[in-house]
């Protein structure tokens, strides 16, 4: 730590490549026939040079429908092999591609619209909710979709009619501008509706540069990448002890603060297996941090490559030393360009110098490892104390009947804040109302996380029926 901030190792090494496009395209040509893809409901697979194939031949359906660089291109299917055909078509084209979740809401849709995307690839599970937001909004993109509906073309279709030379010929174009755009990723939305985060080419050329793990043997499930909410469940929902889980060897999560408690109970049920915390944001273009197995229990590890944090008392502004708690500010050279096409809400996350405010409460202790406390926003104020939420959380998951656990500030007239609970039980347990609310399920973001947002809706409808 230097001046208070603590700085991952710097490392700049992109490779000469110029663009995202530029990557894929020399990834995919040089693994030729290796499996690139497979489908674990129905075992298909697919080789590198059969996506190559999809891919091309869907950029330049792409170009026929006057899809230039710039332009937006969504995406809102589950996992299947063509996912990511037209991810890799818009890179090779400088299109911004834009993932969205096939399970969204009405509301969600009508929101991302707003982006005013060109086209939109999707499945026949989300087609009726984007029609609908379409005729709501007025507004008409090109629908493709996974499958058949009269009122989409079928992305089948828009694979014909290529003969050899026309793929043959087609590449990757260029781009003038490394910084330019490549993707729009949402954030996770737990306390209001998710904003359009725009990566750049830069940024992403960097996150697909970095060594996560390195898997020499397929044959079985050695890796697994959860949400934190998901590995919960997984935890407490008794399937750890149902099924051989012999071949795991790692279990990486974020998402959301992994509760010390749950990392405990993980390590004591499968003892074979590293159970390591990551933490980063969308924003920053891929993760701050990552835990190492002799990391202590709680922590997110330490910085990786390329990564500057400071601790900041988020009243006065003073910059903390180590084991201080206070807002975590980060600096990274993948950071988002901004929102899109939300000027206000970058500034108030980004300031002049560069920094971002991440609007999480955390401390790095002596040995530069990452805590994080919780969300300031979610923080409790309760006659002038501060009360974190994840606190209480992390006592009422050590309750064996406890699956899920939430707590949100409720207004109070008198203390300013009260925490009201939300329990989601275990199945078969039976447990007497004792002052907390106990749902069926939680509700969540696309990403997977609790909603905070939905939650303290559900608390304004309470308050106002027991008025």
């Amino acid at each position: 730590m230097e001046n208070s901030v603590c700085k991952g190792q710097i490392k700049h090494n992109l490779n000469n490549y110029k663009s995202l496009g530029e990557l894929i395209w020399i990834t995919i040509k040089s693994n030729g026939d290796k499996i690139a893809r497979l489908d674990a409901r129905t075992e298909e697979t697919v080789t590198y040079a059969e996506m190559q194939n999809k891919a091309v031949r869907c950029a330049l359906w792409l170009q026929k429908q006057g899809i230039k660089s710039g332009d937006i291109i969504s995406v809102c299917t589950g996992n299947h092999l063509n996912t990511f055909v037209p991810c890799l078509s818009a890179a090779y084209i400088n299109a911004i591609f834009n993932p969205w979740n096939e399970n969204m809401s009405l509301q969600t849709a009508l929101h991302f619209l707003q982006l005013m995307p060109k086209m939109i690839f999707c499945s026949e599970k989300s087609i009726n909710v984007i029609l609908n937001a379409i005729k709501k909004q007025n507004y008409n993109p090109m629908i493709v979709i996974f499958g058949k509906h009269v009122d989409a073309v079928s992305f089948s279709d828009i694979l014909k009619n290529y003969n050899d030379a026309e793929i043959t010929n087609f590449h990757y174009i260029e781009l003038d501008d490394i910084k330019k755009t490549a993707c729009i990723l949402h954030s996770s939305g737990t306390t209001g509706m998710p904003k359009g985060v725009e990566l750049s080419n830069y940024a992403m050329l960097i996150l697909m540069q970095h060594h996560w793990i390195h898997i020499t043997n397929v044959s079985s499930i050695q890796v697994l990448f959860l949400g934190t909410n998901l590995l919960n469940r997984f935890l407490r929902s008794g399937y750890i002890q149902k099924y051989s889980l012999s071949s795991l060897k790692v279990i990486k999560c974020g998402g959301s603060l992994l509760k010390t408690k749950v990392q405990e109970d993980l390590r004591h049920v499968l003892p074979h297996v590293q159970i390591l915390q990551c933490y980063g944001m969308t924003e920053t273009g891929g993760v701050i941090t990552i835990q190492q197995p002799h990391h202590k229990n709680g922590s997110c590890g330490v910085l990786v490559e390329n990564v500057k944090i400071k601790i900041v008392d988020p009243e006065s502004g003073k910059v903390l030393g180590s084991n201080q708690s206070g807002e975590i500010w980060i600096k990274v050279p993948s950071l988002m360009n901004g929102y899109y096409r939300n000027p206000e809400a970058t500034k108030n996350i980004i300031d002049n110098e560069g920094w971002l405010h991440s609007g999480d409460i955390g401390y790095i202790d002596e040995d530069g490892e990452l805590f994080i406390i919780d969300r300031i926003k979610e923080i409790i104020k309760y006659r002038g104390y501060h009360i974190s939420p994840g606190e209480i959380e992390n006592i009422l998951l050590s309750h064996p009947a406890v699956l899920e656990a939430a707590i949100i500030g409720v207004p109070h007239i008198l203390d300013d804040e009260h925490p009201l609970a939300y329990i989601n039980k275990r199945p078969g347990v039976k447990v007497q109302f004792v002052c907390v609310i106990f749902l069926n399920s939680f509700p969540c973001t696309d990403s997977g996380k609790i909603s905070k947002k939905d939650l303290k809706a559900m608390a304004r409808k309470l308050v106002q029926q027991n008025d």
